[in-house]
């Protein structure tokens, strides 16, 4: 077994975590700079959707931070990856779906 097949899932897990743990408390204590170009339209109809309910980004950064901190800890790894997988796929950039030609296969749409 090379050093590659030995590290990498652990340092893939490593970055996962960080990266989640790190943009969910993000949400309850904001301490990173917040971009300052405008968000396209067809992401402020679904990021509206989500903050017009109430309580679905406070579920969402909180299941991130959960995740997170299992998989920084390396205790129940796939029900972590379970719990992310939804906000993996609905995280995907609305605009990259829309430029995928009709017909594809590869979108959402008609």
């Amino acid at each position: 077994m090379n050093r590659l097949e030995r590290y990498a899932p652990h340092a893939a897990r490593i970055v996962l975590g960080l990266m989640f743990l790190v943009f969910g408390l993000n949400y309850f204590f904001p301490f990173l700079p917040q971009p300052r170009e405008a968000m396209p339209a067809s992401a402020l109809g679904f990021l509206g959707g989500l903050a017009g309910t109430g309580y679905m980004f406070p579920l969402v950064k909180a299941l991130e931070v959960a995740a997170g901190v299992l998989l920084l800890a390396n205790l129940l790894v796939p029900l972590a990856l379970v719990l992310l997988a939804p906000i993996i796929v609905c995280g995907w950039p609305p605009e990259s779906v829309e430029r995928w030609p009709r017909g594809s296969g590869g979108g959402l749409k008609g």
